[in-house]
């Protein structure tokens, strides 16, 4: 004997609409909003040695400052990333004490 569900509608259709399972006649607006780039990677150069790192950039968060070590020398970074009103990405890297 299977167990009996009560289905509120109203959550359903929330989820629904969360995961993107709609059409887009019903709300325009969030399929709009699906296409928004809120990842993006980054090429960047160490302050210590210099090389090309990638880094993770995260748009939805705005403007953010944090320490990330290097993938080649494992030294701390500092990186400062500033999104710009049209969504854009800048980062710039420095030493962590400087």
């Amino acid at each position: 004997m299977r167990p009996e569900y009560k289905v509120d509608r109203r959550r359903r259709s929330l989820f629904s609409a969360a995961a993107g399972l709609f059409d887009s006649s019903e709300n325009p607006r969030l399929v709009q909003n699906r296409s928004v780039r809120t990842l993006s990677e980054q090429s960047v150069n160490c302050a210590f040695c210099g090389e090309a790192i990638t880094v993770v950039v995260d748009h939805s968060l705005g403007d953010q400052e944090y320490v990330e070590d290097c993938q080649v020398c494992c030294r701390p970074l500092v990186l400062t990333i500033t999104v710009d009103s049209a969504g854009d990405a800048f980062v710039s890297v420095r030493y962590e004490n400087e």
